[in-house]
């Protein structure tokens, strides 16, 4: 028997939560303990609920990503039905690295879907697919590593004009970084003429002394 959510209740508490990420944070694990049984269209409507309140969005992506019925059965309609509304870069982020990543990463997306984001006339889908090459190769995200993905992705946005998608792609070139050094070394080497400088030195800082700056 599917469980009843009291969303308007999760609602006002979140609301009434300091916003400080650390106080929303730890609110939001309590909420994800109490719900650990329901099904996913009721996660999926209180995370929707939580955005369309005006909550900070990455609780309601996180109640997403630690509800593993729901994150393992994330499809590509309930995605953009969770992207609605995005303009923050901090929002983008969090959507990427906890709802669009994984979920490509468990390839119920494919490559194509993400490779057209890159075409997007809309830079926040751009940065959306460069960040979400990010939990393909966070250890701390779950990721093993994956060179191929990451760099046809940043291939793709490298000469970008938006200044928060060439940040996306530094980031996602330092992420790549630390699991597979040579791969960006042999990217640098053969693309790194169209990058921006920044990008580029920024990539490079973090080959030669783990930092992003020297």
């Amino acid at each position: 028997m599917a469980i009843r959510l009291d969303v308007e209740a999760f609602v006002r508490r979140l609301k009434g939560t300091p916003r400080g990420a650390v106080s929303l944070r730890a609110e939001r694990k309590r909420i994800s303990s109490e719900i650990a049984e329901a099904d996913r269209r009721a996660v999926l409507e209180l995370a929707q609920a939580l955005i369309d309140h005006g909550v900070a969005r990455f609780v309601a992506y996180e109640i997403v990503l630690h509800h593993v019925p729901t994150l393992e059965t994330l499809g590509p309609s309930d995605v953009m039905k969770l992207s609605r509304g995005l303009q923050h870069w901090g929002d983008i982020d969090s959507f990427a690295c906890f709802i669009t990543g994984p979920v490509w990463r468990a390839r119920r997306f494919s490559d194509e879907r993400v490779r057209k984001w890159t075409q997007s006339r809309d830079w926040v889908w751009r940065r959306v697919a460069a960040v979400s090459t990010v939990p393909l190769n966070s250890r701390a995200r779950g990721g093993d590593g994956d060179a191929k993905r990451t760099l046809m992705i940043c291939r793709l946005l490298i000469a970008d004009p938006h200044d928060l998608v060439q940040k996306a792609v530094s980031w996602a070139l330092r992420e790549l970084a630390k699991r597979d050094p040579v791969s960006v070394r042999r990217f640098l080497a053969s693309d790194g003429v169209r990058m921006r400088a920044l990008v580029r030195r920024e990539v490079t800082s973090k080959l030669e002394t783990g930092r992003k700056r020297r």
